[in-house]
């Protein structure tokens, strides 16, 4: 894929699974501003919106090196910094069967001790990050409000990051697999190839990225 150069504000277009397109802006390295704006064409016809935003997230140099990325000439939101409160999993790992006792089983690595997570904040300072005391040192299975308005301390690869972007047109809500995995929560079907990938059952060609593997 055609690499382009990593300049804030800057918004792109992401090719997210086949013909799917979707709208993104640059925050401060390695951050991007993903937008519910999704398409079969890359033909935008107005800048993105703050009543838009999907997500924000951090992308690691393996997602940069497979991403169909296309400049746009469109304004990003200005001024927009990304959120300072997170939520991290306990330090630890530990293997899950995640739909036990159904033909769908799979076996996932996570790397969190235990189920749950907290709630942190994580500043940048003199061109570093730091993470300061938790806010919530153990956020309850029931706070939906915590755990869906934050997203995960993680650095997303290729394709589970496109395939949550997909997940999220596909359900025409925000969503994000490891999130409820991490929480316990019940795991609708339309996440399979997205545990698949977790779970390494199959490839990028299985679970419909084989174009953009290379």
């Amino acid at each position: 894929m055609a690499r382009i150069r990593w300049k804030k504000d800057t918004v792109v277009s992401l090719r997210v699974k086949g013909g799917l397109w979707v709208l993104a802006q640059m925050l401060e390295n390695p951050y991007l501003l993903f937008f519910d704006r999704f398409a079969a064409e890359r033909s935008w016809k107005r800048p993105p919106q703050p009543d838009e935003i999907l997500f924000c997230c951090a992308v690691t140099r393996q997602f940069l090196k497979h991403a169909d990325l296309h400049k746009e000439k469109l304004a990003g939101i200005e001024g927009y910094e990304r959120p300072l409160h997170w939520i991290t999993e306990f330090h630890g790992g530990r293997e899950l069967t995640v739909w036990p006792g159904t033909p769908h089983a799979r076996k996932v690595r996570l790397l969190s001790s235990r189920p749950g997570g907290q709630l942190i904040i994580i500043r940048r300072e003199d061109g570093h990050y730091v993470t300061e005391k938790p806010v919530i040192a153990d956020i309850p299975f029931d706070d939906d409000e915590t755990i869906d308005g934050h997203e995960l301390a993680v650095l997303w690869t290729f394709p589970l990051l496109n395939e949550r972007l997909f997940l999220c047109h596909q359900l025409g809500r925000v969503v994000d697999p490891g999130k409820d995995i991490q929480f316990e929560r019940e795991l609708p079907d339309a996440y399979r190839t997205f545990v698949d990938m977790l779970a390494y059952v199959g490839g990028p060609a299985d679970w419909g990225y084989g174009d953009m593997a290379d």
